[in-house]
Parts: structure tokens; C-alpha cells; sequence
């Protein structure tokens, strides 16, 4: 009899730690207060920064939807949490993909780096080149640095030499030029430069064909 109540009481305590593991899980997707505990506290520790630091000011919850890709098989998915932080008074996003966090405080930096490296080593004419927080987010999956790696200048001409093969994001890559000597109204003009960047961005950087470049007032 003792030996009876001893299993029934130890699959009790099984089943016990299953549901609060599974509860867990649960409250880990669905859970605004303990999903934003953790997004602060990987932005702590990536920055080495305090929790207090960190300022939240919008977000968005995650959310359910059924997928209609497979036109007979609807498929549940789901869209997960973001911040928005402000720190060093900056504003930026924190995203959870995957179980795990990525942000975009770097983009303003990693945008300026990359515009003076193109400026100094392909043509003084480019001014600039249009990245999103996901770029960030490709670079550091597809080098195995992980998010919590924080890109420096030095990595810059790594950075676009994979930037256009992003498949999370856009197919292509966009930069931005302005020649003085050219009117935004000559089309011919500015398709003839263009087109010459395009070359030499080819021959510096190993980027898609896809790459392009817009004159920019």
C-alpha cells in the first residue's frame, strides 16, 4: 500500500513540474511583463549597461493569425513581441525571432560607417546607403557572431560584402549619390552614373546583381 501511495505521489510531482514547465513555455510566448524582463535584460547585458538605463516607450504585443500560404491547409502561426527602448537618447527597436532577441541600436552607426567606407573606397559621389534593422540582424547570423555581438567599425567592409544577400529582408541592396554636375532631371545623366557606381561597387565588394543607385538631392 505504501509502496502505491509512494508512486502515485511521485507521479503527481511529474506532472506537477510538466504543467509548470509547460506554463512556462506559454507565459514565455504570450507574456508582456516577463517577454520585456528578458529583452531588457539581454539589452543589459550586451551593452553592459544598467537595467535602469533603458527606457521602454511603445511595443507591440505578440499575436496569433492563421497563415493563408497553403491555400487548403491554414497554417497557426504567430508574430512575436517588439520594443521600442530609448538609451543614450536614442530610440531603437528590440525584436524576439526565433526565442531570441535582436535590436537595432547600432543602425545610425553601421549606416555612417559603411557610407564613409564607400565614399572612400569606391566613389566620393555616394552619400549614403539605405540598411534596415534586419541587415543588422543577417550579418550577425550569417558570420555566427550572434546578437549580442556588437559590430565595430572595423567590420564594415565584411558587413557589405554580405549586406545584399540578406534573406530575411529585401533582394537587393540601394545606394544613394549625388553629382553636382548632373540635374535630378536628366534621367540619362543620372541612369549613366548610376550605372558607373554599380560597376565600381562590383569590382570593391562582392554584392548581387540586383544592387542599385539612386541620385539623391
Amino acid at each position: 500500500m505504501k509502496n502505491k501511495n509512494r508512486k502515485k505521489s511521485i507521479i503527481i510531482a511529474i506532472v506537477v513540474v510538466v504543467l509548470c514547465l509547460v506554463g512556462y513555455k506559454i507565459a514565455d510566448k504570450v507574456s508582456y511583463p516577463l517577454v520585456r524582463a528578458k529583452a531588457v535584460l539581454y539589452l543589459a547585458d550586451k551593452y553592459d549597461a544598467k537595467i535602469s538605463d533603458f527606457e521602454m516607450t511603445d511595443y507591440n504585443h505578440s499575436n496569433f493569425f492563421w497563415s493563408d500560404k497553403l491555400i487548403f491547409i491554414p497554417v497557426l502561426k504567430m508574430t512575436d513581441f517588439s520594443f521600442e527602448f530609448k538609451y543614450k537618447d536614442r530610440s531603437f527597436i528590440v525584436t524576439r525571432y526565433n526565442g531570441h532577441f535582436y535590436d537595432d541600436f547600432q543602425l545610425p552607426d553601421v549606416e555612417h560607417w559603411c557610407t564613409q567606407w564607400l565614399i572612400q573606397n569606391v566613389d566620393n559621389r555616394i552619400v549614403g546607403v539605405t540598411l534596415s534593422s534586419l541587415d543588422l540582424y543577417w550579418y550577425q547570423s550569417y558570420n555566427n557572431k550572434g546578437a549580442k555581438y556588437i559590430i565595430t567599425q572595423d567590420d564594415t567592409a565584411e558587413f557589405l560584402n554580405c549586406y545584399s544577400f540578406n534573406r530575411y529582408g529585401k533582394k537587393n541592396c540601394a545606394f544613394g549619390f549625388y553629382d553636382s554636375n548632373i540635374s535630378e532631371n536628366d534621367n540619362q545623366a543620372t541612369k549613366n552614373v548610376g550605372n558607373e557606381i554599380v560597376s565600381k561597387l562590383h569590382s570593391k565588394l562582392n554584392i548581387n546583381d540586383e544592387a542599385y543607385c539612386t541620385y539623391e538631392n
